[in-house]
């Protein structure tokens, strides 16, 4: 049977919260069950998901954000307000964007607050190009 990297992440996150003492037979466990299953190409992915399910159990937020120029202090602690709780943050210049941003949370939900979407919503039929 083949596991996908959730199916890893949850399991190893739940042995490591049972048993933190045991981290390291625990990781080697992972590795040692990756190569069995042929699954060992995917290690990345598969840290990526226990990285992901880790910060879902603590209630840590993932932020990205995407804007034409990098935030100011004063916008990353509005945006640190707003999330009302711990996060971890990375940013993506795009300088198509001309103005404002698109913030995604936990690779969910999505706030697009770009001039390019602002501008459609008020000319919808027109063919604008930002």
């Amino acid at each position: 049977m083949r596991y996908v990297p959730s199916h890893y992440a949850q399991a190893f996150v739940e042995l490591m919260t049972r048993y933190p003492e045991r981290g390291d037979a625990l990781r080697n466990g992972l590795m040692r069950a990756l190569e069995h299953n042929g699954d060992y190409a995917k290690a990345g992915t598969i840290v990526a998901a226990i990285e992901k399910e880790l910060m879902r159990r603590d209630g840590i937020a993932s932020v990205m954000v995407v804007s034409a120029r990098p935030l100011s202090a004063a916008a990353w602690e509005a945006l640190r307000a707003a999330i009302g709780g711990d996060m971890v943050t990375n940013q993506r210049i795009d300088p198509g964007i001309e103005g404002g941003a698109k913030i995604i949370i936990n690779e969910t939900t999505m706030v697009d607050a770009t001039l390019a979407r602002k501008l459609k919503q008020l000319f919808p039929h027109a063919s604008l190009t930002v």
